[in-house]
């Protein structure tokens, strides 16, 4: 049920200790209960939380559980802050913020005990969380309005108004008739997105090409006037360069020759000039086309074909065509070609005609390659390779002499003999290092001379340690698996059970000396196991709090034990409470009877009284008691 998880210790240092698994309380020891030891606690509401402490009793103390242990959590309960002195949501802060009334006209105070206290005051404030007042003040412990402020733009194309939470808005208007520029040639102005835009201008056109007229700003009448020799149109388009006579618009006759042999050319009205296709024989004036024609008004002629009409079968030739010259022939020297030689390569153009490259075959026949040889009979004999180029000699497959290689070891070899061609069994000298049986459990194997591997002797495994298992495995060697054999760890009486684990010998269990008696050191003699209890001088407990300075000493039988020191006096120095000692407990003040005189030291109270313990007195009114 216990589990080992991180913790404080009394000194505040973390360590690793056995804790009820789940966060369970540990349950109170004999020793714990006739101390009465307690704990921190805590009583929580809410986000509130208040300390005390949880103690352990015996069996029928007051607060104690049936049958005795830890109490209850003694703490006083959370509670939502007010003004009385008094931490009351225990987070170590008295009386914070509890006399907020919302005014932001009063200075808002707390007098503990006296309770909240408001002050009016001067200054600005937000009378009705509106920014369309200004200077808002305080007044009597009260906000006063300020006046409204003015959102007027005097602009006639807005809607203006206040917001009490923005402030000015201005909302753009469209529609409403306006004024944007004092002038009589523009009519219609309006409000537009928020803007006075001017209105289409007065037209005073007169319809005549050769009479224009002009709008006058001061008054919007139009004036018109003649334009003569002013460019018109007099709507005939067989006519052309029009020009103003007076009112009258005259031209010359229109010219439509397009110089097109596939065309007949006209003008009529009311069209103008026409150009209308007619077929047969032309000349387009391009040497790259036959069989030139008329064609929807166009001539047109059929290209030439650079690879059929103007292929001069060249290689060494770019083909192509001229406009004037027709078909042409340029030479292409440095443009990669084929000679026809299958060992040559990179052959190339030069003054229209393909040159022969460099010789890229390392034979012809069988018989150039005998120059190559390297005298081996072992490695095959070469040949020339014509099947594709560029040829080059090769060995023959078949000639090639394949010794069986199966057989070869460390101490024997089967291998070609490069002059007869013929394969030849060698042996190792006798004592050359070699690996008889595939086994690491045996060193030392040597080659006998004759193409065998003898077997060497055994590896010995012994780590000297009796908590391991030593063995061999053939192929690894030497393993020490970890025992749980009886063991002997530390050459002690004291401990019993020592046994192996994971390959080391651990002590078992102390001997447990014990005599229950304080003021000996007790221990373990390591070579009988017999206990030893040795008097010593120290402090002790009588486990009577209401004695002090306990000490080591011989009773009136003569046992050594620990002896009672000096009664305990008890006085808390509170007038309110009567002082008594318990065995258990210590010092227990009790509450005395509720009225009695006493003085609380503050001399701004009067008639002190004791209530529930506590000294207090009525607070002094200075206006009557001071006067």
């Amino acid at each position: 049920g216990y589990e080992c998880a991180a913790g404080v210790d009394t000194t505040g240092k973390d360590v690793k200790q056995c804790v009820i698994k789940n966060g369970g309380a540990c349950a109170c020891t004999e020793y714990g209960i006739a101390k009465e030891l307690s704990t921190t606690c805590s009583v929580k509401a809410g986000d509130a939380k208040c300390g005390g402490k949880r103690t352990c009793l015996p069996d029928g103390a007051a607060g104690a559980p049936p049958g005795g242990g830890l109490s209850s959590c003694q703490a006083p309960e959370p509670e939502a802050e007010k003004c009385d002195g008094i931490d009351n949501d225990c987070d170590g802060q008295s009386d914070e913020s509890t006399c907020d009334d919302g005014n932001p006209c009063t200075i808002d105070n707390c007098g503990g005990g006296s309770g909240c206290q408001y002050t009016n005051k001067e200054g600005s404030c937000d009378a009705d969380d509106s920014v369309c007042t200004a200077l808002d003040t305080c007044k009597n412990g009260k906000c006063a309005p300020g006046k409204a402020i003015s959102c007027d733009d005097n602009n006639a194309c807005t809607a203006d108004k206040c917001d009490t939470k923005t402030g000015c808005q201005y909302q753009a208007l469209s529609g409403p008739i306006c004024n944007a520029d004092d002038n009589e040639c523009t009519q219609s102005d309006a409000c537009k997105d928020g803007i006075c835009a001017p209105g289409k201008k007065k037209s005073c056109e007169s319809g005549d090409d050769c009479v224009t007229g002009k709008c006058s700003v001061t008054n919007g009448a139009c004036a018109y006037t003649f334009q003569a020799g002013l460019p018109c149109n007099d709507g005939n388009p067989c006519t052309t360069g029009e020009a103003c006579n007076n009112e009258t618009c005259k031209g010359n006759a229109t010219k439509c020759d397009d110089g097109n042999p596939c065309t007949a050319d006209a003008c009529e009205s009311p069209t103008g000039c026409v150009h209308k296709a007619t077929a047969g024989p032309c000349t387009d004036g391009n040497a790259c086309t036959k069989q030139d024609a008329c064609t929807n008004g166009a001539c047109v002629g059929l290209a030439l074909s650079i690879t059929a009409d103007c292929d001069d079968n060249n290689a060494c030739t770019k083909d192509g065509c001229n406009a004037t010259a027709g078909c042409t022939h340029a030479e292409a020297t440095g443009t990669p070609c084929n000679d026809g030689n299958t060992c040559t390569s990179n052959d190339v153009c030069a003054a229209g005609v393909c040159k022969s490259g460099s010789e890229v075959c390392d034979c012809k026949s069988d018989i150039d390659c005998k120059g190559q040889e390297d005298g081996n009979l072992c490695n095959g004999t070469l040949f020339c390779d014509t099947k594709a180029a560029p040829f080059k000699c090769k060995i023959k497959p078949s000639s090639v002499v394949d010794c069986d290689k199966s057989i070869n070891s460390t101490c024997q070899n089967n291998s070609c003999d490069s002059q007869t061609g013929s394969c030849k069994l060698s042996y190792a000298q006798k004592g050359v290092a070699c690996d008889k049986d595939a086994n690491v459990c045996t060193q030392n194997d040597t080659c006998s001379g004759q193409g065998a591997c003898d077997a060497g002797p055994v590896v010995q495994c012994d780590d000297g340690n009796g908590c391991t298992n030593d063995a061999c495995d053939a192929k690894v060697g030497c393993t020490y698996t970890a025992n749980n054999a009886p063991c002997n760890a530390d050459d002690s009486a004291c401990t019993v059970g020592d046994v192996c684990k994971e390959g080391s010998c651990l002590p078992g269990d102390a001997k447990k000396c014990d005599d229950a008696e304080p003021c000996t050191a007790d221990s373990c003699d390591k070579q009988s196991a017999a206990c030893l209890f040795s008097d010593v001088s120290k402090t002790c407990d009588d486990g009577n709090a209401c004695t002090s300075d306990d000490a080591c000493g011989k009773n009136a039988a003569g046992k050594y034990t620990c002896l009672s020191g000096a009664k305990v006096v008890c006085n808390d120095g509170n007038a309110c409470t009567f002082d008594t000692c318990d065995e258990k407990k210590g010092c227990v003040a009790s509450p005395a009877a509720n009225g009695v005189p006493c003085n609380d030291g503050n001399a701004c109270t009067s008639k002190d009284v004791c209530g529930s313990g506590s000294c207090a007195g009525a607070p002094i009114v200075v206006s009557k008691d001071c006067d």
